[in-house]
């Protein structure tokens, strides 16, 4: 597959994407589903849970005890990182439809479990000072970008081994 069809079809496919999204309104489901795999692992895993603030900002905090932390992360906008993700897949040469939707599967799965970790590691990351707002702000470009690449990346690397290792092997023109 050339380049120019890959990034066509990525582009094609991430349109396709959002616009489906929007009409079923994925952000929503998926924020709901976090938060509840959450409300079932927070507390056993970590003694904090989600708590609603309405009239406050941010209206989601996190509580354990009388402790509470605001939540400055949308569990809806963490679907964004679907968008990239379902489009590389759906970009990727030589999968089987059988396996196209086993990688789908595997990525939203996926997914959601580094969203669910990065939510069960927040309270411990996120206190008052610098360092701990660099690295929510790190997690959170984790979640967005690198995620969704490194889920790809890993789903398909069967099927994409000779691309990631051209110019690598002998004959290939490449550094050794």
């Amino acid at each position: 597959m050339s380049r120019t069809r890959f990034v066509a079809v990525f582009l094609g496919s991430f349109l396709l994407v959002v616009t489906l999204s929007a009409l079923v309104d994925v952000p929503r489901y998926y924020g709901a589903t976090l938060r509840g795999l959450a409300a079932v692992t927070q507390p056993a895993l970590t003694g904090w849970r989600f708590e609603e603030r309405p009239g406050v900002q941010p209206p989601l905090w996190l509580r354990s005890g009388e402790r509470r932390i605001p939540f400055y992360f949308s569990l809806e906008k963490w679907a964004l990182g679907l968008y990239p993700l379902l489009s590389l897949i759906a970009a990727t040469p030589r999968l089987s439809w059988k396996r196209r939707l086993a990688c789908v599967a595997g990525g939203i799965g996926g997914l959601l479990m580094l969203d669910l970790l990065v939510v069960l590691l927040y309270p411990f990351l996120i206190k008052e000072g610098a360092l701990p707002q660099i690295i929510g702000q790190f997690l959170g470009l984790v979640t967005f970008v690198g995620a969704p690449v490194i889920l790809w990346f890993a789903l398909t690397f069967r099927e994409m081994s000779g691309v990631w290792r051209m110019g690598l092997t002998s004959g290939g023109g490449g550094r050794r």
